[in-house]
């Protein structure tokens, strides 16, 4: 049904009619009842095109033109509902521009007030003519929602807006204006109307909005492309899309076709900034990382942005991702050359499982790491990576494949620091074994490991048979460092690797034992390292026989045959070799069978016989001795002293006629 239109009421039901831009006619919300105006010439055909001048004026900022077409209004007819329009109008965006001019505001509240009892109705007949008169002028309705917005002026924008077509709008300033409007009242259908209008939007200015503002919706996705092209962008407005990237809750397809477009503008953001907020997102996929990785590099990066990205993808990107990465920039062709530095805290990741580190060190080999670089990082996971034993050797196993031998720093600082692998750090060196290793230059390790590791017992003794089977020797002096540190409870274990290493062809010097005697406290001698040290050619110095004669508390049998064995290997006569000793609290320089009567405290019987075998082998008391470096006759210094001497001294000193006034 089509009639006449005269009010913004449906004739059948007085229902509210809403308007139907594609038909061109109103339709009643509640009867469906079709209405279409057929205006009757009302010879205001003039003026009505005037007042939309105006508004055009003002829709283009040309306010002087405004001002002249107001007044050919208000000369035509200043009583018309039109003409006030245009005054309120032409007033309102005056104060758009002058908010504090209280003449202007006083102005547009008496125009409004005249606009609203006009007819006594919301919308009065002539005004709906003025308006359909209108009909596809976008920059003349633009200009009416602004200001019956300002003005709050509900029912005129109701109304007015059911017959706005935000596409028809050619003016870049007042799209603008709209734009905002249309954001801050969430009008999400002027919002895409306004993007889609690119040829008549200032797309430099709309692209921080429509990146900003609008939702996040596949409507978004596809204004960006037309907007970023026209934007005649520059390189530092990719500050604007790192700021973008870093704040946005856009989805991260909507980050990446960003990141498309302003590659493809030539202002791509930094690549920190793409890693950080679109590579590391957990809700990316493999297809978008490589995708965002194959832009990366169309950009041509330097090197500062290309190992940035390698140091992501090394240290903080998951291991899918990471692996993707490395994989497209490979493929891409350009030249990577990866150095320890980035691929050994790769493989320390505890995050990544370590088949995803075993992925990634496969693609790293296939950037020209060299045999020092491998090297390198195979000496960081076995002195840096805390790890369960397995993973580690899981790792050294796939790198071992791609070296013939590891340095001798690798394999020396391995076995003498590393405790990391506990009782399985024989399990490893055997892996580092197989590979082809000069022994030769491992002369001393075994020494140094012997020295120096905080292995557990079993573990030093596994390592110690596995250096031994690859022919690392011990030196002597190792094997007396053992003996001098045995203690009750280990002596035999050092007694027994000891006897294995001369077995396997250690050699003890003729001095090593008389190096023992001196060396230890003779309280800690052990008999079976003493029988160890002993060789045919083993000499005996002072020192070390006035420890044992002196000092050693020992049984009868094998003291005696010691001390005399000790005696024939010293080049003296027994008891002629100097002793010093401190009796009680002064230095004495003396000779051995001094020393021995002043100190011994070994059995009468015991001190009988070996103080007659030193009197046999001609050894004499009567030798003066020094005293704190002072001569002194030896009977004149037990005779003074002889209230302090023990009992067995002198007993000694009896049986020697120190106390005889004939001595």
């Amino acid at each position: 049904m089509a009639s006449v239109y005269k009010q913004l009421r449906c004739p059948g039901c007085d229902g509210t009619l809403r308007y139907i831009k594609e038909k061109k006619i109103w339709e009643c919300i509640y009867c469906g009842n079709e209405i279409r105006r057929e205006e009757e010439y009302d010879g205001l055909y003039t003026i009505k095109n005037v007042v939309k001048m105006v508004l055009m004026d003002l829709a283009n900022q040309r306010m002087d033109s405004a001002v002249r077409n107001l007044v050919e209004c208000q000369k035509i007819s200043s009583d018309y509902v039109g003409t006030l329009i245009a005054e309120i109008s032409q007033k309102v965006f005056i104060l758009m521009r002058q908010p504090d001019n209280r003449g202007v505001i006083g102005q547009v509240k008496r125009l409004y007030f005249r606009l609203e009892s006009a007819d006594g109705a919301p919308i009065s007949a002539e005004e709906e003519a003025l308006y359909e008169s209108f009909e596809g002028n976008g920059d003349a309705f633009g200009v009416l929602i602004l200001v019956y917005d300002t003005l709050q002026a509900w029912a005129h924008l109701d109304f007015v807006l059911n017959l706005f077509d935000a596409s028809t709008v050619y003016s870049p300033a007042l799209n603008a204006m709209l734009l905002k409007y249309a954001i801050k009242n969430h009008k999400t259908e002027i919002i895409d109307q306004i993007f889609a209008n690119v040829d008549n939007i200032n797309c430099r200015e709309a692209l921080p909005i429509l990146l900003e503002s609008y939702e996040d919706t596949e409507v978004k996705r596809q204004r960006l492309g037309p907007i970023m092209k026209r934007a005649a962008l520059n390189p530092e407005d990719s500050r604007m899309i790192e700021n973008y990237l870093s704040h946005t809750g856009d989805s991260v397809e909507t980050r990446i076709l960003v990141y498309q477009y302003a590659v493809e503008a030539g202002i791509a953001p930094s690549i920190h900034c793409v890693s950080e907020y679109i590579l590391k997102d957990h809700a990316i996929t493999d297809d978008q990382v490589a995708r965002v990785t194959s832009l990366f590099s169309q950009t041509r990066p330097g090197d500062a942005q290309l190992y940035e990205l390698i140091s992501d993808i090394c240290i903080r990107h998951p291991g899918r991702t990471a692996i993707l990465e490395l994989q497209e920039l490979i493929h891409s062709g350009i030249y990577i050359n990866l150095s320890d530095k980035q691929v050994c805290p790769m493989l320390l990741r505890r995050d990544l499982p370590v088949s995803e580190r075993i992925a990634l060190l496969e693609l790293a080999e296939q950037c020209r790491m060299d045999a020092r670089e491998n090297d390198a990082v195979i000496s960081g996971i076995l002195m840096r990576d805390q790890e369960d034993a397995g993973a580690r050797m899981a790792l050294i196993r796939k790198l071992t494949e791609y070296v013939d031998t590891v340095s001798t720093n690798t394999l020396t600082d391995y076995v003498l620091h590393s405790t990391l692998d506990g009782e399985r750090k024989p399990e490893m060196l055997e892996i580092l074994l197989e590979l082809d290793l000069n022994m030769s230059f491992f002369r001393g390790l075994l020494d140094n490991y012997l020295k120096k590791s905080k292995d557990s017992p079993e573990t030093r003794k596994a390592v110690t048979r596995l250096l031994s089977r690859e022919g690392v020797a011990v030196d002597a002096g190792m094997l007396l460092q053992m003996a001098c540190s045995a203690g009750n409870s280990n002596y035999g274990d050092v007694a027994a690797f000891i006897r294995n290493a001369v077995q396997n062809g250690t050699r003890i010097p003729a001095d090593l034992l008389s190096r023992y005697l001196e060396s230890v406290n003779p309280a800690q001698y052990h008999n079976e390292l003493i029988a160890l040290l002993m060789t045919p050619s083993s000499i005996i110095s002072d020192a070390a026989l006035a420890n044992y004669v002196v000092f050693t508390a020992e049984d009868y049998q094998i003291k005696l045959q010691n001390a005399l064995t000790f005696a024939g290997c010293n080049g003296n006569s027994f008891g002629e070799s100097r002793c010093r000793l401190r009796y009680p609290n002064e230095e004495v320089d003396c000779s051995l069978f001094q020393g021995y009567v002043l100190a011994t405290e070994d059995s009468a019987a015991l001190a009988g016989e070996i103080t007659a075998a030193m009197k046999q082998a001609g050894a004499r008391l009567s030798q003066p001795v020094l005293v704190n470096g002072q001569r002194m006759k030896f009977k004149k210094f037990v005779t003074d002293r002889k209230a302090m001497l023990s009992p067995l001294t002198l007993a000694l000193c009896e049986e020697n006629n120190l106390f005889s006034l004939f001595f």
